[in-house]
């Protein structure tokens, strides 16, 4: 499949699964399939939607399973973004409206867990319609960058590790305190996915390439 047979499915998924990847500082493994494991991957029975006035203002997630969180894992409150251009609780509903019945959340039509290498494709492609260079991100790039702009706007230490659920204080090691905010991943400077190149991607959207 290249990039002239992306569909509005497809483009409602991207979507749905960048925004949470942000939003919700998720390890792309407790989305979707990772090589053959599913052990962390969110079901979609573990998700709970908040309602007010008729509107969605939130959605509760519950991991009931985390790579290092142990026993005890808070659950990831998403809320409703009404001060930015793209809503990730918004997003998740539109394609829950129109994903498989599977027992994941993210679920095909063949209603199967949707893989990693579909992610990676279809963010190639909207990296490639940006004109950035595809080889400087990858779908932890979403996590790091939310680590970031947390960071950046003054969050601690200890909250941006409750927040990625990280096991120990391996967040320290995306931050470099001497130069401000930024990150030191793989030594790749370029690999973080912040604010600002998160909506790029999301008012691209794909659609352009079509």
């Amino acid at each position: 499949m290249n990039s002239s047979s992306v569909t509005r499915s497809h483009v409602t998924t991207f979507k749905a699964i960048a925004l949470l990847s942000y939003y919700g500082c998720f390890r792309i493994s407790e989305l979707l399939k990772v090589g053959m494991s599913t052990d962390h991957t969110i079901l979609v029975s573990n998700v709970w939607k908040k309602y007010s006035n008729g509107q969605c203002q939130s959605i509760k997630i519950h991991l009931h399973s985390s790579k290092f969180s142990g026993d005890h894992i808070p659950d990831i409150i998403i809320h409703h973004r009404t001060v930015s251009r793209h809503c990730p609780v918004l997003a998740l509903i539109e394609f829950l409206s129109v994903s498989g019945n599977g027992e994941h959340l993210f679920t095909g039509l063949d209603n199967k867990c949707i893989f990693r290498t579909w992610f990676v494709k279809y963010l190639s492609y909207a990296l490639t319609g940006l004109g950035l260079d595809k080889n400087l991100y990858n779908t932890h790039s979403f996590r790091i960058g939310a680590t970031i702009d947390m960071a950046s706007k003054g969050a601690l230490v200890t909250q941006i590790k409750l927040k990625g659920r990280f096991g120990s204080y391996a967040s320290l090691k995306y931050l470099r305190p001497e130069i401000g905010v930024t990150v030191l991943f793989f030594n790749w400077p370029n690999l973080i996915m912040l604010y600002d190149i998160c909506m790029m991607i999301f008012d691209t959207c794909i659609i352009p390439l079509i």
